[in-house]
C-alpha cells in the first residue's frame, strides 16, 4: 500500500502545483509569492529567518522572493526594533490589498478542486494531512 500512496501523492503534488500556477497566472504572481504575502498578512512584520521558517524555504528562496515583491512595492524591510542585526519584513498598502484580492482568488480555486469531496471527506483529509506533518516532524523534518 506504501507504493500506493507514494504514487498517489507523487502524480497529485506536480499536478496541484501546476494548477495553482495556471489559477494564477492572469495575476503575474506566482503560488510562492501569494504564500509569502499571505504569511505577512497574518501577523505583524517579521524576519527573513521567521519568514524562511514558516514558508519551509532557504533563506536564499526567502530572499528572492522579498527582493521581488520589494521591487513592486508589496512589501517593505526594517531594521529590527530591538536586534541590529536582523531585518523584518512588512506588508505595504499596496501588498495588503493585492494579497487580499489574491488569497481570496486562491482560495475560490481550491473550493473548487476540494468540492468534490464530501465535507466529512475533506475532514477526513486534513486530519490525515495533519497526521503526516506531525509524523514528519517527529522525524526532525518541519
Amino acid at each position: 500500500m506504501s507504493e500506493q500512496l507514494v504514487e498517489a501523492f507523487s502524480g497529485f503534488y506536480p499536478a496541484w502545483t501546476r494548477w495553482l500556477k495556471a489559477t494564477l497566472q492572469d495575476t503575474g504572481v506566482t503560488p510562492a509569492r501569494v504564500r509569502l504575502l499571505a504569511v505577512l498578512a497574518d501577523g505583524p512584520a517579521t524576519t527573513m529567518t521567521a519568514l524562511s521558517q514558516a514558508l519551509h524555504v532557504s533563506p536564499r528562496n526567502i530572499t528572492t522572493l522579498v527582493d521581488a515583491l520589494e521591487g513592486e512595492a508589496l512589501v517593505r524591510r526594517k531594521n529590527h526594533p530591538s536586534d541590529r542585526r536582523a531585518t523584518v519584513v512588512e506588508l505595504t498598502d499596496q501588498g495588503a490589498a493585492l494579497c487580499e484580492q489574491l488569497w481570496s482568488k486562491h482560495l475560490a480555486s481550491a473550493g473548487e478542486v476540494f468540492d468534490v469531496l464530501s465535507p466529512k471527506e475533506q475532514q477526513t483529509l486534513k486530519t490525515t494531512l495533519d497526521r503526516l506533518r506531525v509524523a514528519l516532524r517527529e522525524r526532525g523534518i518541519d
